[in-house]
């Protein structure tokens, strides 16, 4: 299947730790916060979203995890059970349709070099008009970015929610859904 959208957060703090306590996320440098994007970016009230993807880049470790909507099978939209599956994975455990391994923003950023690839910034250009494929979503964790991500980002094209309030990451990820579903 074509994915149509990505969605890639910058986690600053979030650590993907084998030995990740389940019942104590945010010690985990808000480690809460990437299951929820997660969520918020591969789940709908009775499915799953196919077309789209969800990578997060842990700047604390230099790697970076990748969940294909297409190959994913057995994920639920809790954050206990998502981030044991997480766990899982960052122990080198295989799960379908779930990659884990060493790299960093760049090596994210190469990956999608003929894609549409826009900033969420609260200083951006509104957004007006969505549609087509091959779009990622640039995020930042509820640090924003770091000032090293903002020079690497610094070429790309930044958009905001056209408010003057900062969402959640898995907020800003549900709007952007709901703008690109509904073809605004």
């Amino acid at each position: 299947m074509k994915m149509t959208r990505t969605f890639v957060v910058i986690f600053q703090e979030a650590n993907p730790s084998r030995n990740l306590d389940l019942n104590n996320l945010p010690s985990y440098g808000r480690f809460d916060v990437v299951c929820r994007s997660i969520t918020s970016c591969l789940f709908l009230s009775n499915g799953f979203r196919r077309d789209t993807m969800f990578v997060a880049v842990f700047e604390k470790t230099s790697s970076f995890l990748v969940i294909r909507g297409d190959e994913a099978r057995g994920l639920n939209p809790d954050e206990r059970s998502l981030a044991g599956i997480l766990r899982d994975a960052f122990s080198g455990r295989h799960h379908p349709g779930i990659w884990y391994g060493p790299g960093t923003l760049e090596t994210v950023l190469k990956e999608f070099g003929s894609w549409n690839i826009f900033v969420m910034d609260p200083r951006g250009k509104s957004i007006s008009q969505l549609n087509g494929t091959n779009v990622a979503f640039i995020l930042g964790d509820h640090l924003g970015f770091s000032p090293k991500s903002r020079k690497v980002l610094s070429t790309f094209p930044m958009l905001s929610l056209g408010v003057n309030e900062e969402y959640l990451t898995s907020q800003t990820i549900a709007i952007i859904h709901y703008l690109y579903d509904k073809g605004a």
